[in-house]
């Protein structure tokens, strides 16, 4: 843009030549003013820094159409430079600069007493620039809104909202990275839902995804903050636990997992249903483990829960705990896993 003003400074010299010297001094800033911003990073500035480019652009233009006599001749860059600011900036932004160019643009047609060129920047060029920065402004806003909409969809599950397998597996590998990198312990819990097929089967489609619904609200209330749930499938869930202190923490998160979700749940036509959730445990201290060892380990300790009676909780090479009760009222063991 500020190129193409000192081009239009130039060709303007023939039609004022009286203004010949303050056009080429206009003419040569706009060149070293845009040699100096292709030079310079300002893609990775700030935002506050970036708005200050509007400065000299404001400025070169007014004193362009001075030079040059027609507002009509600069314009087209004058709504140019609203169409930049609309696509890399805010409304609020927008008008504070609309202020801004309807001062500075207006001064030199003030100063010459040029009425007409006055109330033709004022009423006419400045409401259609802010217009054009708005439509683009609201355009872009649009499609980074569809582009996280589409990207939240891919990353996880359409009907629990929790992250799918995929992006699970991924935030598991991270997790185990960390815990590698800061010698601290990570748990894996794999859930899987006792009685969820019975509803499914017996209620509908309709009771079963209002089940696993529940289900995730209760996961992200009972576990504590920074822990990740996800869904695997079906009606398997994952939690992964980071910054774990002792194995103990891990157990007590599991033990309110469990009596959570057997809570009742409301489901279609106003009925009531319970089910209830076994549970393997997998820590992992060093990360030495990959994401996909970790999860397996954790499945076969679930598998071991479910054999033993559901409704358990099971650590993977854990040993027998003596002292664990193993009552369905407190739906809490600690059995080891083969």
């Amino acid at each position: 843009m500020f190129a193409l003003t000192s081009m239009l400074v130039v060709a303007a010299i023939p039609i004022y030549p009286e203004r010949a010297p303050i056009q080429i001094v206009l003419g040569t800033t706009s060149l070293v003013v845009a040699a100096v911003v292709l030079a310079c990073p300002w893609r990775s500035w700030p935002e506050s820094r970036t708005l200050a480019l509007v400065w000299p652009a404001f400025a070169l233009l007014a004193l362009s159409t001075w030079s040059s006599g027609s507002a009509a001749l600069t314009g087209p860059f004058f709504v140019l430079c609203f169409a930049w600011l609309g696509l890399h900036h805010g409304t609020r932004q927008v008008f504070w600069c609309a202020a801004l160019a309807t001062a500075v643009y207006a001064a030199p047609h003030a100063v010459a007493g040029d009425v007409s060129q006055l109330v033709e920047s004022i009423f006419t060029l400045v409401p259609v620039s802010v217009c054009v920065a708005l439509l683009i402004h609201a355009h872009v806003r649009q499609l980074a809104e569809a582009r996280e909409q589409m990207a939240f969809q891919a990353t996880h599950d359409g009907m629990t909202h929790l992250p799918n397998r995929a992006e699970s597996m991924q935030l598991l590998h991270a997790a185990l990275s960390r815990g590698r990198r800061d010698k601290e312990l990570v748990a894996v819990l794999y859930l899987d839902l006792d009685g969820f097929k019975v509803i499914n089967d017996t209620m509908g489609h309709r009771a079963g995804d209002a089940v696993l619904r529940a289900v995730a609200d209760r996961l992200r209330a009972e576990i504590r903050a920074g822990d990740i749930a996800g869904r695997l499938g079906g009606d398997e869930f994952v939690v992964v636990m980071e910054s774990v202190t002792t194995e103990g923490v891990a157990l007590e998160v599991a033990e309110r997992i469990t009596g959570a979700i057997s809570e009742p749940i409301a489901v279609a036509d106003d009925r009531v249903v319970r089910i209830g959730t076994s549970v393997g445990i997998r820590f992992n201290l060093d990360g030495s483990s990959s994401a996909d060892v970790v999860l397996h380990e954790a499945d076969l300790a679930l598998y071991e829960a479910k054999k033993s009676g559901r409704g358990r909780v099971v650590v993977f090479g854990a040993a027998p705990d003596p002292s664990a009760d193993p009552s369905p009222r407190k739906w809490k063991a600690r059995w080891l896993c083969a």
